[in-house]
């Protein structure tokens, strides 16, 4: 958010930030979740900070995420004991889910925009089948704006449940259908379309992230995941997910009104079509970016709405049927079952708000925090032992060490830092996290290797966490040991600290989407800054690409440098 808010400033959607990965394009396209809050920031920014805009829009998100699924009950017609059975079921996913761990480690945004995506599915069923005005068609299609402003992915449930519901009602709502079809998606898309130009102008990056994150395919985490395993064998299922399956499916064989079960149909499928689509959409290349395992308990959201109208069926007519005998001991004991499983999932929610040190789904209480230990000992460190000469290694941790978050780029900022490794894992070729640096497990590189790239990212000094990047640096001739925190242990590299490949210079000033370079000599300057198409210099000089060891992206190189020179990307 602070690099969007940094770069809005300029009046720029992206731009250059050289804190991290030896300089990378960065701003709205690197962040298909921050937009929403980012826009917000800015708005604000003079009155209140990005972490409190953050962390306000977090706790709307909380309260009214739950508040979509009796919302959408209400707007598709349903009874008012159907709105109390469909809230109750939406409250308890949000709490005992993966939803809960998404929501308090940073992914707000996508558990939010799914939740939103239920409510527009049901204002768009509601569409179809009523006489609605043209007017109501403008509003759902300036309403999927925002929407896919706030986050992008809250698209593929909302187009799942239409094509579902669409052909199901094609010959009854065809005109409306086609109305809803041309317009809602250009009424969509128009206003987005200088962000999404720009993550698609910048979309080659994405193929320079080096593993996958949330991109597993195993068909297996299905069944695993509707027992109820969480945290085992990859498996981060609810013990709400497969109830609301079965209940789901009675609705589509049991509900007794015809537009309750093509509302049935339509979600079923599609709810169980992006659970498939969760555990196997890796396989295909073009959905990698997405992170198609994030996409299960969206899928079982979906079938909240069809679950209710079953749990209603059953409770309310099937338990007490006289003429199929076998429908009413099913009936009885899916009731027995849901029963238990209620109370168990309500259980789960008394255990998730406990400060106790038992297990949790998301963060333990309390979530909203003060400047942890970690990162006050990093702070007062880099101010002490580092300079602006060069840059740091920085081990991130996936288990969130430095106080239970990724906050790199909070580091990075406040100390006035460049890293090799952050702003998140993932993300670059030169990143470092867990034992796992330059696209490899650190202890398959050699010390000649690691000298290399001590010298390509000018690195001068190095935090680490985990046992076996300590006995790597504690074994590297050139390496010194400084002080630790906890098991965090830091070294200095003893090298000259220089930001030239080849030339000379200084740098006297970087920051987001400016680089400062004064006093060049030499009739070609390679600096130690990624090179990115688009990035141009004031005076305009001679800037191209050269590319050093296994590093995937290229360097900045200026052949007949000017004295003095400004980078930044345009």
């Amino acid at each position: 958010m602070k690099v969007m808010v940094n770069l809005a400033e300029q009046g720029h959607l992206t731009g250059y930030d050289p804190f991290f990965n030896a300089g990378y394009i960065g701003g709205i396209h690197s962040n298909g979740s921050a937009k929403g809050a980012a826009v917000i920031a800015i708005l604000f920014h003079r009155w209140i900070s990005e972490i409190v805009v953050y962390k306000v829009m977090s706790i709307l998100a909380a309260l009214l995420a739950p508040l979509c699924v009796p919302v959408a009950l209400s707007w598709l017609g349903f009874s008012r004991f159907h709105i109390l059975v469909g809230a109750v079921l939406g409250f308890l996913l949000w709490w005992a889910s993966w939803f809960r761990w998404m929501h308090t480690t940073g992914m707000v945004a996508f558990v939010f925009a799914s939740y939103i995506a239920v409510l527009y599915v049901a204002a768009v069923f509601r569409y179809l089948h009523h006489s609605s005005t043209f007017a109501s068609l403008i509003m759902l299609g300036l309403a999927g704006a925002a929407a896919l402003l706030y986050h992008p992915l809250f698209s593929p449930p909302v187009i799942g449940g239409t094509a579902a519901y669409a052909i199901l009602n094609w010959r009854t709502s065809h005109l409306r259908l086609l109305q809803l079809l041309i317009v809602v998606p250009i009424l969509s898309v128009l206003p987005n379309l200088s962000w999404m130009y720009s993550m698609y102008d910048h979309g080659n990056l994405h193929a320079l992230a080096t593993r996958g994150y949330m991109r597993l395919v195993d068909i297996t985490l299905v069944g695993r995941e509707l027992l109820g395993l969480y945290g085992k064998s990859n498996a981060q299922g609810s013990v709400l997910y497969a109830p609301l399956l079965l209940a789901s499916i009675w609705a589509c064989l049991r509900a007794q009104e015809q537009r309750h079960r093509q509302i049935a149909y339509a979600l079923t499928v599609t709810g169980v079509m992006l659970v498939l689509f969760a555990a196997v959409g890796a396989a295909v290349p073009t959905f990698n970016s997405v992170d198609p395992n994030r996409f299960t308990p969206t899928g079982y959201l979906l079938l909240v709405i069809p679950a209710t109208v079953g749990l209603v069926q059953i409770v309310k007519k099937d338990v007490a049927v006289t003429d199929k005998p076998l429908v009413r001991i099913f009936a009885r004991a899916a009731t027995v079952l849901f029963i238990f499983v209620g109370l168990y999932a309500i259980n789960e929610v008394r255990r998730e708000v406990s400060y106790a040190d038992i297990g949790h789904y998301g963060v333990r209480p309390p979530e909203v925090k003060g400047l942890g230990p970690y990162s006050e000992w990093v702070l007062k460190w880099l101010s002490r032992h580092t300079t602006k000469e060069g840059r740091v290694l920085f081990e991130d941790s996936l288990g969130r060490v430095y106080d239970g978050a990724h906050l790199l780029g909070y580091y990075a900022y406040q100390a006035d830092r460049e890293f090799i490794g952050g702003p998140f894992p993932f993300h670059h070729f030169a990143g470092f996290w867990d034992r796992w640096l330059f696209n490899r497990p650190i202890s398959g590189i050699e010390f000649t290797d690691m000298r290399q790239y001590f010298d390509l990212y000018n690195i001068g000094w190095i935090i680490v966490h985990t046992d076996t990047s300590k006995r790597y640096f504690d074994s590297m001739p050139g390496v010194v040991a400084l002080d630790g925190f906890r098991e965090v242990k830091t070294y200095r590299v003893d090298r000259p600290l220089s930001f030239f490949i080849k030339g000379e210079g200084q740098i006297v000033e970087r920051t987001h989407n400016r680089l400062v370079v004064t006093n060049l000599a030499g009739d070609e300057v390679i600096l130690r800054y990624h090179f990115y198409p688009g990035l141009k210099s004031a005076p305009a000089a001679d800037l191209t690409a050269s590319y050093f060891l296994d590093d995937p992206v290229p360097f900045v190189k200026i052949t007949n440098p000017p004295k003095q020179l400004l980078l930044e990307y345009r």
